[in-house]
């Protein structure tokens, strides 16, 4: 990472590897107490999914430092492709996307389905900034 021309996408997967690790640091010791917890589950799965992502950044690294190249599949890359493909549509397709994303918002919000409120928000920020830039 130190070495000049290195890809500034890992830097995005060090820093969520980093939010990571204080996340699981901070939910996994409640594990051993899950049957008080008021959300089981719910704990379970922030305890697992950041030990998912934290083993996918350290792929991604240890891909990188030996053969130079990117692996391609952390979720970082999802959003980037997703981003690139906005950034390309023509402005009215952009308008329209825009408003595809406030709706699907509304939709995930009810649902309680944080992880595609999450990603939309992203999506709908750039989509939003892009608009805005042109």
């Amino acid at each position: 990472m130190r070495q000049p021309g290195y890809p500034v996408v890992l830097d995005t997967i060090v820093n969520r590897l980093i939010t990571d690790w204080e996340i699981f640091k901070e939910n996994q010791p409640l594990l051993h107490s899950i049957h008080t917890a008021e959300d089981p589950k719910a704990l379970a799965d922030i305890v697992r999914e950041s030990y998912i992502r934290r083993k996918q950044a350290f792929k991604e690294l240890e891909h990188y430092q030996q053969k130079k190249t990117l692996l391609g599949k952390h979720p970082v890359f999802e959003m980037l492709k997703l981003m690139d493909e906005i950034s390309a549509l023509s402005t009215p397709k952009l308008s329209n996307k825009v408003n595809s994303l406030r709706a699907n918002l509304t939709r995930n919000r009810q649902k309680n389905n944080n992880k595609l409120v999450t990603r939309d928000e992203q999506l709908l920020e750039h989509a939003l900034s892009v608009l805005n830039n042109r």
